[in-house]
């Protein structure tokens, strides 16, 4: 993390900034999304996501709410396993065609 930057774009100026405190945390490597790309995500699919937090201001940054993204995840969820059970159901009817094809071709190949 790029406290330095971070205490740019906030005006913060030196004395108000604890360097140790500072220092420890831009060792830390952090994970997560660019909360500008999920908006954009989320606007290219017409999806109104409420997880993300615009800034208000010039002095203000985005930010993500973490816990907004578990329903719309969940519905993914199903969603995807609904249609992996439409899949199954549709190879399963084709393996047993194929199956009782192949019976057939068998069955005349012995006469």
């Amino acid at each position: 993390m790029d406290m330095n930057a971070i205490a740019r774009f906030h005006h913060t100026p030196d004395s108000l900034r604890l360097m140790d405190s500072e220092r420890a945390k831009a060792t830390i490597r952090y994970t997560g999304f660019l909360a500008q790309d999920v908006e954009k995500a989320a606007e290219s699919i017409g999806y109104d996501f409420s997880g993300v937090d615009k800034p208000q201001h010039e002095r203000d940054n985005y930010s993500l709410r973490y816990a907004e993204f578990v329903v719309p995840l969940v519905k993914a969820v199903q969603e995807l396993e609904e249609e992996n059970e439409q899949l199954r159901a549709e190879k399963d009817a084709e393996i047993a065609d194929l199956k009782a094809r192949l019976s057939k071709i068998e069955a005349l190949l012995e006469k």
